[in-house]
Protein backbone atom coordinates (compact mmCIF):
# COMPACT_ATOMS: atom_id res chain seq x y z
CA UNK A 1 0.00 0.00 0.00
CA UNK A 2 1.76 3.23 -1.16
CA UNK A 3 1.13 6.13 1.20
CA UNK A 4 1.94 9.80 0.60
CA UNK A 5 0.06 12.26 2.81
CA UNK A 6 -2.62 9.63 3.32
CA UNK A 7 -2.79 9.59 7.12
CA UNK A 8 -6.54 10.28 7.14
CA UNK A 9 -7.23 7.07 5.18
CA UNK A 10 -5.03 4.62 7.08
CA UNK A 11 -7.55 3.61 9.75
CA UNK A 12 -10.16 2.90 7.05
CA UNK A 13 -7.67 0.81 5.08
CA UNK A 14 -6.69 -1.26 8.09
CA UNK A 15 -10.39 -1.83 8.77
CA UNK A 16 -10.99 -2.99 5.18
CA UNK A 17 -8.06 -5.41 5.44
CA UNK A 18 -9.22 -6.75 8.80
CA UNK A 19 -12.58 -7.49 7.16
CA UNK A 20 -11.04 -9.66 4.43
CA UNK A 21 -12.49 -13.17 4.48
CA UNK A 22 -9.14 -14.60 3.29
CA UNK A 23 -6.66 -14.30 6.15
CA UNK A 24 -3.31 -15.65 4.89
CA UNK A 25 -1.73 -12.39 3.73
CA UNK A 26 0.88 -9.86 4.74
CA UNK A 27 0.50 -6.10 4.51
CA UNK A 28 3.26 -3.62 3.68
CA UNK A 29 2.50 0.03 4.40
CA UNK A 30 5.00 1.77 2.09
CA UNK A 31 5.22 5.32 3.38
CA UNK A 32 6.95 8.11 1.49
CA UNK A 33 9.08 9.80 4.14
CA UNK A 34 8.44 13.17 2.44
CA UNK A 35 4.83 13.06 3.70
CA UNK A 36 3.99 16.11 5.79
CA UNK A 37 0.73 14.99 7.44
CA UNK A 38 2.12 12.45 9.91
CA UNK A 39 1.56 9.45 7.61
CA UNK A 40 4.63 7.61 8.86
CA UNK A 41 3.67 7.99 12.49
CA UNK A 42 0.06 7.03 11.77
CA UNK A 43 1.17 3.92 9.86
CA UNK A 44 3.43 2.84 12.74
CA UNK A 45 0.53 3.35 15.14
CA UNK A 46 -1.92 1.33 13.01
CA UNK A 47 0.34 -1.54 11.92
CA UNK A 48 0.27 -3.58 15.18
CA UNK A 49 -3.53 -3.95 14.96
CA UNK A 50 -3.24 -5.95 11.72
CA UNK A 51 -1.51 -9.36 11.72
CA UNK A 52 1.70 -9.53 9.66
CA UNK A 53 1.69 -5.84 8.90
CA UNK A 54 4.97 -3.97 8.42
CA UNK A 55 5.82 -0.34 7.77
CA UNK A 56 8.40 0.17 5.01
CA UNK A 57 9.91 3.60 4.42
CA UNK A 58 10.26 4.97 0.90
CA UNK A 59 13.28 7.26 0.76
CA UNK A 60 13.76 7.77 -2.99
CA UNK A 61 12.21 10.45 -5.20
CA UNK A 62 10.14 8.13 -7.41
CA UNK A 63 6.73 9.08 -5.99
CA UNK A 64 3.96 6.44 -6.36
CA UNK A 65 6.14 4.23 -8.58
CA UNK A 66 8.88 4.16 -5.96
CA UNK A 67 6.47 3.21 -3.17
CA UNK A 68 5.14 0.28 -5.18
CA UNK A 69 8.66 -0.84 -6.07
CA UNK A 70 9.66 -0.75 -2.39
CA UNK A 71 6.66 -2.90 -1.56
CA UNK A 72 7.42 -5.37 -4.33
CA UNK A 73 11.06 -5.77 -3.22
CA UNK A 74 10.06 -6.36 0.41
CA UNK A 75 7.08 -8.64 -0.15
CA UNK A 76 7.34 -12.35 0.63
CA UNK A 77 3.95 -13.65 -0.54
CA UNK A 78 3.26 -15.81 -3.58
CA UNK A 79 1.00 -13.16 -5.12
CA UNK A 80 1.05 -9.36 -5.08
CA UNK A 81 -1.84 -6.93 -4.92
CA UNK A 82 -1.23 -3.16 -4.93
CA UNK A 83 -3.85 -1.40 -2.81
CA UNK A 84 -4.23 2.41 -3.05
CA UNK A 85 -4.67 3.99 0.35
CA UNK A 86 -7.81 6.02 -0.43
CA UNK A 87 -9.87 3.20 -1.94
CA UNK A 88 -12.11 0.43 -0.57
CA UNK A 89 -11.95 -3.31 -1.39
CA UNK A 90 -14.93 -5.59 -0.75
CA UNK A 91 -14.37 -8.16 2.05
CA UNK A 92 -14.17 -11.04 -0.46
CA UNK A 93 -11.53 -9.47 -2.71
CA UNK A 94 -8.57 -11.65 -1.70
CA UNK A 95 -10.65 -14.79 -1.30
CA UNK A 96 -12.18 -14.38 -4.76
CA UNK A 97 -8.81 -13.63 -6.37
CA UNK A 98 -7.28 -16.73 -4.80
CA UNK A 99 -10.25 -18.83 -5.92
CA UNK A 100 -10.16 -17.60 -9.51
CA UNK A 101 -6.39 -18.01 -9.70
CA UNK A 102 -6.50 -21.54 -8.28
CA UNK A 103 -9.38 -22.72 -10.46
CA UNK A 104 -7.86 -21.33 -13.65
CA UNK A 105 -4.12 -21.66 -12.93
CA UNK A 106 -3.61 -18.04 -13.95
CA UNK A 107 -0.45 -16.06 -13.34
CA UNK A 108 -2.61 -12.92 -13.11
CA UNK A 109 -6.20 -12.21 -12.11
CA UNK A 110 -7.59 -8.88 -13.26
CA UNK A 111 -10.80 -7.90 -11.46
CA UNK A 112 -13.49 -5.31 -12.04
CA UNK A 113 -13.98 -2.14 -9.98
CA UNK A 114 -16.80 0.29 -9.30
CA UNK A 115 -16.63 4.06 -8.91
CA UNK A 116 -18.04 4.86 -5.48
CA UNK A 117 -18.62 7.78 -3.16
CA UNK A 118 -16.84 8.67 0.09
CA UNK A 119 -18.42 5.73 1.96
CA UNK A 120 -16.50 3.29 -0.24
CA UNK A 121 -19.45 0.91 -0.54
CA UNK A 122 -19.61 -1.25 -3.67
CA UNK A 123 -23.31 -1.84 -4.38
CA UNK A 124 -23.71 -4.94 -6.53
CA UNK A 125 -27.00 -5.93 -8.13
CA UNK A 126 -28.56 -8.90 -6.37
CA UNK A 127 -28.46 -12.20 -8.17
CA UNK A 128 -26.02 -11.10 -10.86
CA UNK A 129 -23.50 -13.69 -11.97
CA UNK A 130 -20.07 -12.54 -13.10
CA UNK A 131 -18.11 -14.60 -15.61
CA UNK A 132 -14.38 -15.32 -15.62
CA UNK A 133 -12.70 -14.89 -19.00
CA UNK A 134 -9.43 -16.75 -19.55
CA UNK A 135 -6.98 -15.35 -22.08
CA UNK A 136 -3.59 -15.97 -23.55
CA UNK A 137 -1.10 -13.13 -23.87
CA UNK A 138 -2.13 -12.46 -27.47
CA UNK A 139 -5.84 -12.50 -26.67
CA UNK A 140 -5.35 -10.05 -23.81
CA UNK A 141 -3.35 -7.68 -26.03
CA UNK A 142 -6.01 -7.81 -28.73
CA UNK A 143 -9.02 -7.25 -26.46
CA UNK A 144 -7.63 -4.81 -23.91
CA UNK A 145 -9.25 -1.72 -25.33
CA UNK A 146 -12.59 -3.11 -26.60
CA UNK A 147 -13.22 -4.74 -23.21
CA UNK A 148 -12.29 -1.55 -21.34
CA UNK A 149 -10.16 -3.47 -18.87
CA UNK A 150 -8.42 -0.99 -16.55
CA UNK A 151 -4.65 -0.66 -16.70
CA UNK A 152 -4.56 0.31 -13.02
CA UNK A 153 -2.12 -1.55 -10.77
CA UNK A 154 -4.74 -2.02 -8.05
CA UNK A 155 -6.92 -4.15 -10.36
CA UNK A 156 -4.24 -6.87 -10.62
CA UNK A 157 -3.59 -9.93 -8.45
CA UNK A 158 -0.35 -11.18 -9.95
CA UNK A 159 2.39 -13.73 -9.35
CA UNK A 160 5.35 -12.19 -7.52
CA UNK A 161 7.63 -14.70 -9.25
CA UNK A 162 6.53 -13.44 -12.68
CA UNK A 163 7.18 -9.84 -11.66
CA UNK A 164 10.62 -10.46 -10.19
CA UNK A 165 11.83 -12.96 -12.80
CA UNK A 166 11.03 -10.47 -15.55
CA UNK A 167 12.23 -7.36 -13.73
CA UNK A 168 8.79 -5.76 -13.86
CA UNK A 169 8.96 -2.62 -11.76
CA UNK A 170 7.24 0.74 -12.06
CA UNK A 171 8.65 3.73 -13.93
CA UNK A 172 8.44 7.20 -12.38
CA UNK A 173 5.77 8.81 -14.57
CA UNK A 174 2.13 9.77 -14.20
CA UNK A 175 1.25 6.79 -16.38
CA UNK A 176 3.27 4.15 -14.55
CA UNK A 177 0.41 1.64 -14.59
CA UNK A 178 0.30 1.45 -18.40
CA UNK A 179 3.76 0.09 -19.19
CA UNK A 180 3.61 -2.08 -16.06
CA UNK A 181 0.32 -3.67 -17.13
CA UNK A 182 1.42 -4.35 -20.68
CA UNK A 183 4.69 -5.74 -19.38
CA UNK A 184 2.78 -8.24 -17.24
CA UNK A 185 0.59 -9.29 -20.16
CA UNK A 186 3.68 -9.99 -22.23
CA UNK A 187 5.04 -12.34 -19.55
CA UNK A 188 1.84 -14.25 -18.68
CA UNK A 189 0.73 -17.39 -20.50
CA UNK A 190 -2.71 -17.35 -18.83
CA UNK A 191 -4.70 -14.37 -17.59
CA UNK A 192 -8.07 -14.57 -15.83
CA UNK A 193 -10.38 -11.56 -16.11
CA UNK A 194 -13.11 -11.54 -13.45
CA UNK A 195 -16.00 -9.18 -14.09
CA UNK A 196 -17.21 -8.94 -10.51
CA UNK A 197 -16.48 -5.48 -9.02
CA UNK A 198 -14.24 -6.28 -6.05
CA UNK A 199 -12.85 -2.80 -5.50
CA UNK A 200 -14.36 0.61 -4.80
CA UNK A 201 -12.54 3.51 -6.44
CA UNK A 202 -13.37 6.53 -4.32
CA UNK A 203 -13.89 9.61 -6.46
CA UNK A 204 -13.69 12.33 -3.83
CA UNK A 205 -9.94 12.52 -3.57
CA UNK A 206 -7.20 15.09 -3.99
CA UNK A 207 -5.24 13.09 -6.53
CA UNK A 208 -2.04 14.63 -7.84
CA UNK A 209 -3.15 13.78 -11.39
CA UNK A 210 -6.14 16.09 -11.01
CA UNK A 211 -4.23 19.23 -10.14
CA UNK A 212 -4.05 21.85 -12.88
CA UNK A 213 -0.26 21.96 -12.98
CA UNK A 214 -0.05 18.22 -13.70
CA UNK A 215 -2.66 17.97 -16.44
CA UNK A 216 -0.20 18.45 -19.31
CA UNK A 217 2.30 16.03 -17.82
CA UNK A 218 -0.33 13.35 -17.29
CA UNK A 219 -1.51 13.49 -20.89
CA UNK A 220 2.02 13.47 -22.29
CA UNK A 221 3.10 10.66 -19.98
CA UNK A 222 0.15 8.52 -21.07
CA UNK A 223 0.94 9.08 -24.75
CA UNK A 224 4.62 8.27 -24.13
CA UNK A 225 3.64 5.07 -22.27
CA UNK A 226 1.55 3.86 -25.19
CA UNK A 227 4.40 4.73 -27.54
CA UNK A 228 6.48 2.32 -25.46
CA UNK A 229 3.83 -0.36 -25.81
CA UNK A 230 3.98 0.09 -29.60
CA UNK A 231 7.60 -1.08 -29.59
CA UNK A 232 6.94 -4.31 -27.67
CA UNK A 233 7.50 -7.61 -29.46
CA UNK A 234 4.30 -9.47 -30.35
CA UNK A 235 2.67 -11.49 -33.10
CA UNK A 236 2.30 -9.31 -36.26
CA UNK A 237 -1.49 -9.75 -36.41
CA UNK A 238 -1.85 -8.89 -32.73
CA UNK A 239 0.57 -5.99 -33.12
CA UNK A 240 -1.61 -4.38 -35.81
CA UNK A 241 -4.65 -4.52 -33.49
CA UNK A 242 -2.63 -3.07 -30.61
CA UNK A 243 -1.30 -0.20 -32.76
CA UNK A 244 -4.81 0.67 -33.94
CA UNK A 245 -6.22 0.47 -30.40
CA UNK A 246 -3.38 2.59 -29.06
CA UNK A 247 -3.97 5.26 -31.70
CA UNK A 248 -7.46 5.77 -30.25
CA UNK A 249 -6.14 5.76 -26.68
CA UNK A 250 -3.43 8.34 -27.44
CA UNK A 251 -6.03 10.60 -29.04
CA UNK A 252 -8.27 10.35 -25.97
CA UNK A 253 -5.37 10.64 -23.50
CA UNK A 254 -4.47 14.02 -24.98
CA UNK A 255 -7.78 15.27 -23.58
CA UNK A 256 -6.25 15.16 -20.10
CA UNK A 257 -3.94 18.01 -21.07
CA UNK A 258 -4.68 21.69 -20.84
CA UNK A 259 -6.12 23.35 -23.93
CA UNK A 260 -2.87 24.79 -25.29
CA UNK A 261 -0.92 21.53 -24.95
CA UNK A 262 -3.87 19.62 -26.41
CA UNK A 263 -4.04 21.81 -29.52
CA UNK A 264 -0.28 21.54 -29.95
CA UNK A 265 -0.60 17.75 -30.02
CA UNK A 266 -3.70 17.79 -32.25
CA UNK A 267 -1.95 19.95 -34.87
CA UNK A 268 1.45 18.25 -34.54
CA UNK A 269 3.21 15.63 -36.69
CA UNK A 270 2.73 12.78 -34.19
CA UNK A 271 -1.04 12.89 -34.39
CA UNK A 272 -0.95 13.50 -38.17
CA UNK A 273 0.93 10.21 -38.51
CA UNK A 274 -1.60 8.39 -36.27
CA UNK A 275 -4.47 9.87 -38.25
CA UNK A 276 -3.06 8.88 -41.63
CA UNK A 277 -2.27 5.33 -40.49
CA UNK A 278 -5.17 4.34 -38.27
CA UNK A 279 -7.83 7.00 -37.74
CA UNK A 280 -8.71 8.38 -41.16
CA UNK A 281 -12.22 7.33 -42.14
CA UNK A 282 -13.35 6.87 -38.54
CA UNK A 283 -15.77 9.47 -37.18
CA UNK A 284 -13.98 10.21 -33.89
CA UNK A 285 -10.58 10.52 -35.55
CA UNK A 286 -12.06 12.71 -38.29
CA UNK A 287 -13.68 14.99 -35.73
CA UNK A 288 -10.48 15.24 -33.70
CA UNK A 289 -8.39 16.06 -36.77
CA UNK A 290 -10.70 18.63 -38.35
CA UNK A 291 -12.38 20.15 -35.29
CA UNK A 292 -9.92 19.78 -32.35
CA UNK A 293 -11.44 22.62 -30.31
CA UNK A 294 -14.90 21.07 -30.48
CA UNK A 295 -13.45 17.64 -29.61
CA UNK A 296 -11.61 19.12 -26.61
CA UNK A 297 -14.76 20.81 -25.30
CA UNK A 298 -16.63 17.52 -25.65
CA UNK A 299 -14.04 15.39 -23.90
CA UNK A 300 -13.64 17.88 -21.04
CA UNK A 301 -17.43 17.81 -20.56
CA UNK A 302 -17.34 14.02 -20.55
CA UNK A 303 -14.48 13.86 -18.04
CA UNK A 304 -16.16 16.37 -15.72
CA UNK A 305 -19.76 15.16 -15.76
CA UNK A 306 -19.92 11.57 -17.08
CA UNK A 307 -16.58 9.81 -16.57
CA UNK A 308 -16.31 7.60 -13.48
CA UNK A 309 -19.81 8.42 -12.29
CA UNK A 310 -20.94 6.83 -9.05
CA UNK A 311 -22.00 3.21 -9.59
CA UNK A 312 -20.26 2.79 -12.96
CA UNK A 313 -17.87 -0.12 -13.43
CA UNK A 314 -14.56 -0.29 -15.25
CA UNK A 315 -15.30 -3.36 -17.36
CA UNK A 316 -18.47 -4.17 -19.24
CA UNK A 317 -20.54 -6.89 -17.60
CA UNK A 318 -21.95 -8.03 -20.93
CA UNK A 319 -19.45 -8.90 -23.65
Amino acid sequence: MPIFNGARYIDDCVGFLKAQTFRDFETLLCVDVKSTDGSLEKAREAAPSLPRCRVVEQTDDMHLAGARNVGLRNATGKFIWFYDVDDAPVPELLEECVRVQTENRACMVCFNAMNVGPDGVVREKRGREYPVLNMTCGEAFSSWVPMKIPVTAWSKFVSREVLLDNGLFFEDTMAEDISFTYGIIQCCDRISVYLRPLYGYRQTRGSITRTKENMDRRGRDEIAAYNGVDSMKMDPEVREKVLRNNAYIKMRSSGHMGKEAFLEFAKGPEFKDLYDRYLKGHFEGWGFYHFPRVYYAGIRFYLKYLYKRNGSTYMRTKL
